[in-house]
Protein backbone atom coordinates (compact mmCIF):
# COMPACT_ATOMS: atom_id res chain seq x y z
CA UNK A 1 0.00 0.00 0.00
CA UNK A 2 1.47 3.52 -0.88
CA UNK A 3 1.37 5.63 2.42
CA UNK A 4 1.21 9.17 2.26
CA UNK A 5 3.88 11.76 3.70
CA UNK A 6 2.57 11.54 7.63
CA UNK A 7 3.08 8.37 9.95
CA UNK A 8 1.95 8.66 13.39
CA UNK A 9 2.46 5.57 15.48
CA UNK A 10 -0.11 5.29 18.03
CA UNK A 11 -1.63 2.82 20.54
CA UNK A 12 -3.50 0.06 19.29
CA UNK A 13 -7.52 1.12 20.33
CA UNK A 14 -6.64 4.72 19.96
CA UNK A 15 -7.23 5.40 23.94
CA UNK A 16 -5.89 8.75 25.29
CA UNK A 17 -4.49 9.35 28.13
CA UNK A 18 -4.60 12.61 30.03
CA UNK A 19 -1.11 14.25 29.77
CA UNK A 20 -1.83 16.42 33.18
CA UNK A 21 -1.33 13.54 34.90
CA UNK A 22 2.23 12.88 33.40
CA UNK A 23 5.35 14.70 34.69
CA UNK A 24 6.41 15.61 31.07
CA UNK A 25 6.31 18.74 28.72
CA UNK A 26 2.82 19.27 27.09
CA UNK A 27 3.04 20.34 23.24
CA UNK A 28 1.13 23.90 22.36
CA UNK A 29 0.31 25.76 19.36
CA UNK A 30 -0.79 29.32 18.67
CA UNK A 31 -4.53 30.14 19.48
CA UNK A 32 -4.40 32.11 16.67
CA UNK A 33 -2.53 31.30 13.76
CA UNK A 34 -1.40 33.19 10.67
CA UNK A 35 -0.42 32.27 7.47
CA UNK A 36 3.56 32.95 6.96
CA UNK A 37 5.54 34.84 4.26
CA UNK A 38 7.23 32.68 2.54
CA UNK A 39 10.68 33.35 1.67
CA UNK A 40 10.66 33.39 -2.22
CA UNK A 41 13.33 31.12 -2.97
CA UNK A 42 10.92 28.37 -2.24
CA UNK A 43 8.87 29.76 -4.73
CA UNK A 44 9.31 26.87 -6.85
CA UNK A 45 9.28 24.08 -4.02
CA UNK A 46 6.05 22.13 -3.71
CA UNK A 47 5.98 22.40 0.32
CA UNK A 48 8.42 23.90 2.85
CA UNK A 49 8.44 22.41 6.09
CA UNK A 50 8.34 25.76 8.45
CA UNK A 51 8.88 24.58 12.10
CA UNK A 52 9.86 20.80 12.98
CA UNK A 53 9.92 19.86 16.70
CA UNK A 54 11.05 16.24 17.62
CA UNK A 55 11.60 15.97 21.75
CA UNK A 56 12.37 12.78 23.13
CA UNK A 57 11.55 12.62 27.16
CA UNK A 58 12.45 10.17 29.82
CA UNK A 59 10.77 10.03 32.93
CA UNK A 60 10.39 8.13 36.56
CA UNK A 61 7.28 6.41 37.07
CA UNK A 62 5.99 5.41 40.36
CA UNK A 63 7.75 2.33 40.50
CA UNK A 64 11.14 3.53 39.75
CA UNK A 65 11.60 2.59 36.37
CA UNK A 66 12.60 5.03 33.46
CA UNK A 67 9.84 5.77 31.05
CA UNK A 68 9.87 7.30 27.32
CA UNK A 69 7.62 9.35 25.53
CA UNK A 70 7.97 10.96 22.10
CA UNK A 71 6.23 14.24 20.53
CA UNK A 72 6.54 15.32 17.17
CA UNK A 73 5.61 18.83 15.75
CA UNK A 74 5.22 19.83 12.29
CA UNK A 75 4.01 23.24 10.39
CA UNK A 76 4.15 22.58 6.50
CA UNK A 77 3.48 25.94 3.70
CA UNK A 78 1.91 24.44 0.56
CA UNK A 79 2.68 25.69 -2.73
CA UNK A 80 1.48 23.28 -5.46
CA UNK A 81 -1.23 20.57 -6.00
CA UNK A 82 1.83 18.29 -5.45
CA UNK A 83 2.47 19.27 -1.82
CA UNK A 84 -1.32 19.40 -1.15
CA UNK A 85 -1.08 15.51 -2.07
CA UNK A 86 1.57 14.73 0.30
CA UNK A 87 0.07 16.51 2.93
CA UNK A 88 -3.74 16.04 2.86
CA UNK A 89 -3.67 12.55 4.65
CA UNK A 90 -2.19 11.63 7.92
CA UNK A 91 -1.79 8.05 9.02
CA UNK A 92 -1.86 7.22 12.47
CA UNK A 93 0.02 3.25 12.41
CA UNK A 94 -0.56 1.24 15.43
CA UNK A 95 1.82 0.07 17.58
CA UNK A 96 -0.12 -2.24 20.80
CA UNK A 97 3.43 -1.23 22.86
CA UNK A 98 2.75 2.62 22.56
CA UNK A 99 0.15 4.61 23.98
CA UNK A 100 -1.75 7.98 22.12
CA UNK A 101 -1.56 10.69 24.71
CA UNK A 102 -2.12 13.76 21.96
CA UNK A 103 -3.02 13.69 18.70
CA UNK A 104 -3.70 17.78 17.20
CA UNK A 105 -3.92 18.59 12.95
CA UNK A 106 -5.27 21.78 11.39
CA UNK A 107 -4.94 23.63 8.37
CA UNK A 108 -4.92 27.50 8.20
CA UNK A 109 -6.19 28.46 4.57
CA UNK A 110 -5.92 31.41 3.08
CA UNK A 111 -8.12 33.82 4.04
CA UNK A 112 -7.46 32.81 7.17
CA UNK A 113 -10.29 29.52 7.71
CA UNK A 114 -9.20 26.80 9.56
CA UNK A 115 -9.54 23.58 9.37
CA UNK A 116 -9.60 21.32 12.62
CA UNK A 117 -8.90 17.43 12.67
CA UNK A 118 -12.37 15.77 13.68
CA UNK A 119 -11.57 12.61 15.83
CA UNK A 120 -14.93 11.01 14.56
CA UNK A 121 -13.48 11.30 11.11
CA UNK A 122 -10.36 8.97 12.04
CA UNK A 123 -10.96 5.66 10.08
CA UNK A 124 -9.89 2.08 9.99
CA UNK A 125 -7.15 0.73 7.13
CA UNK A 126 -5.45 -2.43 7.04
CA UNK A 127 -3.20 -2.69 4.28
CA UNK A 128 -2.43 -6.24 2.55
CA UNK A 129 0.75 -7.00 4.60
CA UNK A 130 -1.94 -6.79 7.75
CA UNK A 131 -0.94 -3.65 9.47
CA UNK A 132 -3.69 -1.78 10.95
CA UNK A 133 -3.61 2.14 10.35
CA UNK A 134 -6.32 4.72 11.48
CA UNK A 135 -6.62 7.34 8.53
CA UNK A 136 -8.11 11.13 8.19
CA UNK A 137 -7.98 13.46 5.58
CA UNK A 138 -7.60 17.34 5.66
CA UNK A 139 -10.34 18.48 3.39
CA UNK A 140 -10.40 21.26 1.57
CA UNK A 141 -6.56 22.16 1.27
CA UNK A 142 -5.85 25.10 -0.94
CA UNK A 143 -2.62 26.57 -2.54
CA UNK A 144 -0.62 28.41 -0.16
CA UNK A 145 -2.49 26.48 3.06
CA UNK A 146 -0.36 25.37 5.70
CA UNK A 147 -0.85 22.39 7.61
CA UNK A 148 -0.07 21.96 11.40
CA UNK A 149 0.00 18.67 13.91
CA UNK A 150 1.77 17.47 16.47
CA UNK A 151 1.03 14.34 18.86
CA UNK A 152 2.69 12.80 21.83
CA UNK A 153 2.80 8.83 22.42
CA UNK A 154 4.43 6.41 24.98
CA UNK A 155 6.66 4.30 23.77
CA UNK A 156 8.79 1.12 24.80
CA UNK A 157 11.71 2.65 26.63
CA UNK A 158 15.13 2.60 24.63
CA UNK A 159 18.01 4.23 25.57
CA UNK A 160 19.36 4.35 21.77
CA UNK A 161 17.48 6.55 19.09
CA UNK A 162 18.38 8.06 15.73
CA UNK A 163 16.31 10.94 14.55
CA UNK A 164 16.46 12.49 10.77
CA UNK A 165 16.70 16.21 10.38
CA UNK A 166 15.93 16.09 6.34
CA UNK A 167 13.83 14.78 4.01
CA UNK A 168 12.40 15.92 0.50
CA UNK A 169 11.35 18.92 1.41
CA UNK A 170 13.53 21.92 2.80
CA UNK A 171 13.34 22.75 6.47
CA UNK A 172 13.58 25.98 7.69
CA UNK A 173 14.17 25.36 11.42
CA UNK A 174 14.21 21.48 12.93
CA UNK A 175 14.75 21.47 16.59
CA UNK A 176 15.42 18.26 18.47
CA UNK A 177 14.83 17.99 22.21
CA UNK A 178 15.95 15.27 24.88
CA UNK A 179 14.62 15.93 28.41
CA UNK A 180 15.88 13.19 30.97
CA UNK A 181 16.47 13.21 34.88
CA UNK A 182 19.62 14.90 35.76
CA UNK A 183 21.20 11.46 36.74
CA UNK A 184 21.27 10.60 33.40
CA UNK A 185 23.28 11.26 30.86
CA UNK A 186 22.83 10.98 26.75
CA UNK A 187 25.53 11.45 24.58
CA UNK A 188 24.22 13.17 21.33
CA UNK A 189 25.82 13.40 17.93
CA UNK A 190 24.86 15.00 14.28
CA UNK A 191 25.71 13.41 10.84
CA UNK A 192 26.08 15.08 7.37
CA UNK A 193 25.62 18.86 8.55
CA UNK A 194 26.31 21.17 11.44
CA UNK A 195 23.75 21.57 14.23
CA UNK A 196 23.66 23.85 17.29
CA UNK A 197 23.72 21.74 20.30
CA UNK A 198 23.33 22.98 23.40
CA UNK A 199 23.00 21.20 27.17
CA UNK A 200 20.60 22.94 29.74
CA UNK A 201 18.43 22.62 32.78
CA UNK A 202 15.27 21.72 31.88
CA UNK A 203 13.97 21.90 35.48
CA UNK A 204 15.51 20.99 39.33
CA UNK A 205 15.53 17.55 38.95
CA UNK A 206 15.56 17.62 34.94
CA UNK A 207 18.75 18.22 32.15
CA UNK A 208 17.72 19.01 28.37
CA UNK A 209 19.65 18.93 25.39
CA UNK A 210 18.45 21.06 22.56
CA UNK A 211 19.89 20.36 19.32
CA UNK A 212 18.41 23.41 16.53
CA UNK A 213 19.34 23.30 12.79
CA UNK A 214 18.40 26.19 10.14
CA UNK A 215 17.51 26.00 6.22
CA UNK A 216 18.18 22.24 5.86
CA UNK A 217 17.45 22.06 1.72
CA UNK A 218 15.70 18.87 0.32
CA UNK A 219 17.14 15.96 -0.52
CA UNK A 220 16.37 14.40 -4.05
CA UNK A 221 16.09 10.46 -3.95
CA UNK A 222 18.66 10.10 -6.47
CA UNK A 223 19.21 6.44 -8.69
CA UNK A 224 22.10 4.42 -7.26
CA UNK A 225 22.50 6.67 -3.98
CA UNK A 226 22.97 5.56 -0.36
CA UNK A 227 19.69 7.99 -0.03
CA UNK A 228 19.19 7.18 3.86
CA UNK A 229 22.67 7.50 4.75
CA UNK A 230 23.37 10.40 3.33
CA UNK A 231 20.55 12.83 5.09
CA UNK A 232 21.03 14.57 7.52
CA UNK A 233 20.59 13.09 11.14
CA UNK A 234 20.97 12.95 15.04
CA UNK A 235 21.42 10.27 17.22
CA UNK A 236 21.97 9.59 20.89
CA UNK A 237 22.71 6.97 23.50
CA UNK A 238 22.90 6.47 27.35
CA UNK A 239 25.99 6.91 28.18
CA UNK A 240 26.02 7.24 32.13
CA UNK A 241 24.07 6.72 35.41
CA UNK A 242 25.25 8.54 37.84
CA UNK A 243 23.46 7.33 40.79
CA UNK A 244 24.51 3.46 39.04
CA UNK A 245 26.76 0.97 38.00
CA UNK A 246 29.57 3.25 39.85
CA UNK A 247 30.02 5.63 37.28
CA UNK A 248 31.27 3.50 34.82
CA UNK A 249 30.31 3.93 30.89
CA UNK A 250 27.07 2.15 29.54
CA UNK A 251 26.30 0.40 26.40
CA UNK A 252 29.38 0.21 25.03
CA UNK A 253 30.98 -2.50 21.90
CA UNK A 254 32.70 -4.41 24.75
CA UNK A 255 29.58 -5.19 26.44
CA UNK A 256 27.86 -5.34 23.73
CA UNK A 257 30.30 -8.11 22.17
CA UNK A 258 30.12 -10.15 25.16
CA UNK A 259 25.87 -10.19 25.14
CA UNK A 260 26.45 -11.69 21.64
CA UNK A 261 28.37 -14.01 22.15
CA UNK A 262 26.66 -15.50 25.20
CA UNK A 263 23.38 -15.19 23.56
CA UNK A 264 24.84 -17.35 20.39
CA UNK A 265 27.17 -19.86 22.09
CA UNK A 266 24.60 -20.74 25.53
CA UNK A 267 23.61 -24.55 24.66
CA UNK A 268 22.53 -27.05 26.69
CA UNK A 269 23.82 -30.43 26.78
CA UNK A 270 21.14 -31.78 24.80
CA UNK A 271 21.24 -29.20 21.97
CA UNK A 272 25.32 -30.00 21.41
CA UNK A 273 23.91 -33.86 21.73
CA UNK A 274 22.08 -32.83 18.40
CA UNK A 275 24.64 -31.17 16.83
CA UNK A 276 26.93 -33.94 17.24
CA UNK A 277 24.48 -35.85 16.03
CA UNK A 278 24.25 -33.69 12.89
CA UNK A 279 27.89 -33.58 12.42
CA UNK A 280 28.56 -37.57 12.29
CA UNK A 281 25.49 -38.62 9.99
CA UNK A 282 27.16 -36.36 7.52
CA UNK A 283 30.62 -37.00 8.15
CA UNK A 284 32.20 -33.79 8.48
CA UNK A 285 34.34 -34.81 11.63
CA UNK A 286 36.46 -37.60 9.16
CA UNK A 287 37.43 -33.91 6.78
CA UNK A 288 40.91 -32.80 8.09
CA UNK A 289 41.05 -29.63 6.24
CA UNK A 290 39.36 -26.58 7.50
CA UNK A 291 38.05 -25.32 4.41
CA UNK A 292 36.28 -28.57 3.34
CA UNK A 293 34.66 -28.56 6.58
CA UNK A 294 33.31 -25.09 6.28
CA UNK A 295 32.01 -25.16 2.67
CA UNK A 296 30.34 -29.13 3.63
CA UNK A 297 28.88 -27.57 6.60
CA UNK A 298 27.27 -24.95 4.26
CA UNK A 299 26.30 -26.39 1.64
CA UNK A 300 24.55 -28.88 3.63
CA UNK A 301 22.06 -26.18 6.08
CA UNK A 302 21.69 -24.43 2.38
CA UNK A 303 20.34 -27.18 1.02
CA UNK A 304 18.44 -28.25 3.91
CA UNK A 305 17.13 -26.16 6.28
CA UNK A 306 14.95 -23.14 5.60
CA UNK A 307 15.03 -19.39 6.32
CA UNK A 308 12.71 -17.32 7.57
CA UNK A 309 13.14 -13.58 8.50
CA UNK A 310 9.51 -13.75 10.37
CA UNK A 311 10.72 -15.94 13.28
CA UNK A 312 12.08 -13.08 15.66
CA UNK A 313 11.04 -14.89 19.06
CA UNK A 314 13.94 -17.01 21.63
CA UNK A 315 12.00 -20.30 21.49
CA UNK A 316 11.89 -21.16 17.09
CA UNK A 317 15.28 -19.98 17.12
CA UNK A 318 16.54 -21.85 19.80
CA UNK A 319 19.02 -24.42 18.80
CA UNK A 320 17.22 -27.81 19.51
CA UNK A 321 13.93 -26.06 17.48
CA UNK A 322 16.04 -25.18 14.65
CA UNK A 323 17.55 -28.37 14.32
CA UNK A 324 13.85 -30.41 14.96
CA UNK A 325 12.14 -27.95 12.60
CA UNK A 326 14.95 -27.38 10.07
CA UNK A 327 13.98 -23.97 9.80
CA UNK A 328 14.76 -20.72 11.32
CA UNK A 329 15.09 -16.87 11.57
CA UNK A 330 18.52 -15.16 11.54
CA UNK A 331 19.73 -15.54 14.94
CA UNK A 332 18.43 -19.73 14.63
CA UNK A 333 20.44 -20.47 11.73
CA UNK A 334 23.72 -18.04 12.90
CA UNK A 335 23.66 -19.92 16.30
CA UNK A 336 23.70 -23.78 14.37
CA UNK A 337 26.57 -22.59 11.96
CA UNK A 338 28.26 -21.59 15.00
CA UNK A 339 27.34 -24.81 17.29
CA UNK A 340 28.73 -26.94 14.35
CA UNK A 341 31.77 -25.19 13.33
CA UNK A 342 33.08 -25.27 17.31
CA UNK A 343 32.38 -28.56 17.61
CA UNK A 344 34.43 -29.26 14.51
CA UNK A 345 37.15 -27.02 15.68
CA UNK A 346 36.54 -24.53 13.22
CA UNK A 347 38.72 -20.99 13.96
CA UNK A 348 35.56 -18.65 14.00
CA UNK A 349 34.37 -15.15 14.75
CA UNK A 350 30.92 -13.21 15.50
CA UNK A 351 31.13 -10.11 13.78
CA UNK A 352 28.27 -7.40 13.95
CA UNK A 353 27.06 -5.98 10.71
CA UNK A 354 25.16 -2.84 9.44
CA UNK A 355 23.21 -1.81 6.66
CA UNK A 356 25.73 1.30 5.05
CA UNK A 357 22.89 2.21 2.58
CA UNK A 358 21.06 3.21 5.53
CA UNK A 359 23.23 4.31 8.83
CA UNK A 360 26.72 3.44 8.91
CA UNK A 361 27.99 2.59 12.22
CA UNK A 362 29.88 4.40 14.03
CA UNK A 363 32.62 3.48 16.60
CA UNK A 364 32.41 6.37 18.67
CA UNK A 365 28.53 6.77 19.63
CA UNK A 366 28.10 3.49 20.22
CA UNK A 367 24.51 3.11 19.08
CA UNK A 368 23.46 -0.38 18.95
CA UNK A 369 20.52 -0.07 17.21
CA UNK A 370 22.74 0.53 13.75
CA UNK A 371 23.88 -2.77 14.16
CA UNK A 372 22.13 -5.10 12.55
CA UNK A 373 22.40 -9.14 12.93
CA UNK A 374 26.09 -11.41 13.54
CA UNK A 375 27.65 -13.13 11.11
CA UNK A 376 30.55 -15.79 10.83
CA UNK A 377 33.83 -14.54 10.16
CA UNK A 378 36.77 -17.48 9.90
CA UNK A 379 40.07 -15.19 10.45
CA UNK A 380 41.91 -18.72 8.88
CA UNK A 381 39.92 -18.12 5.56
CA UNK A 382 40.10 -14.55 5.22
CA UNK A 383 36.19 -14.07 5.17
Amino acid sequence: MKRSILTIIVAAGFVPAALAQQNIVRETWADKPALHTIDTKYNKESAVILFEKRRVEYIDDAKGAVEQYYTLHKLIHVNDDRGIENFNKIYLGFNEKADALDIKARAILPGGKIIELDKNNIKDLKDEDGYTYKIFALDGLTKGCEVEYFYTFKRPTSFFGREQLQSAFPIQKTVFQLIRPARLTFDVKAYNGEVKLTDTLAGTDKKMVECISENVPGADDEKYSFYNANLKRLEYKLSYNNTQQGGARLFTWNELAKRIYSNYTAYSDRDLKKVQDLIKANGWDKLLDETKKITAVESYLKKNYAFNDDLKDSEPNSLGNVIQNKAGGTEGITRLYGAIYKALGVSYQFVLTGDRTKVPVDKGLENWNNCDNALLYFPNQGK
